[in-house]
């Protein structure tokens, strides 16, 4: 009787490394050096008569954007909040209520802002988590 051949089972190729992506992190930091430069920028504008309160926002979601592999509704929530936060400061130190300066008070008043201001923020939280999100990667 002729003995059957053993076949040894094929080897199992080692897992590739896993690539690590970087993108989500980098969308996290570029969401807050988007909003920090758009303050920069609203100051800047400001300070020469135009008023710009959309630009944390926009900024912040090109930021946080731009360096994504596939598209995050993480991180375009994440740059939602830091706009709404960053818009919000950012009116509050450079247009405070004159009755009464203090951030308590202006968070409790926003009702009494410009329509336009308050249009302005809801736009650019808007602009923020859209571009926030990132884009779809090509194929």
């Amino acid at each position: 009787m002729a003995s059957p051949e053993l076949k040894s089972p094929p080897l199992e190729k080692s897992p590739a490394e896993p690539s690590t992506d970087w993108s989500v992190p980098l969308g996290i930091l570029g969401t807050l050096a988007g909003a920090a430069l758009g303050v920069l920028a609203f100051w800047g504008l400001y300070r020469s008569g135009f008023y710009a309160i959309i630009l944390p926002g926009v900024l912040a979601g090109l930021g946080g954007g731009y360096p994504l592999k596939k598209r995050s509704v993480a991180v375009g929530v994440f740059a939602a909040i830091v706009s709404l936060a960053a818009m919000l400061l950012t009116e509050w130190w450079f247009r405070p209520f004159v009755k009464d300066e203090s951030l308590l008070f202006f968070l409790t008043h926003l009702n009494h802002l410009k329509s336009a201001a308050l249009l302005m923020m809801v736009v650019g939280i808007a602009a923020a988590f859209w571009f926030g999100m990132g884009r779809e990667a090509k194929t």
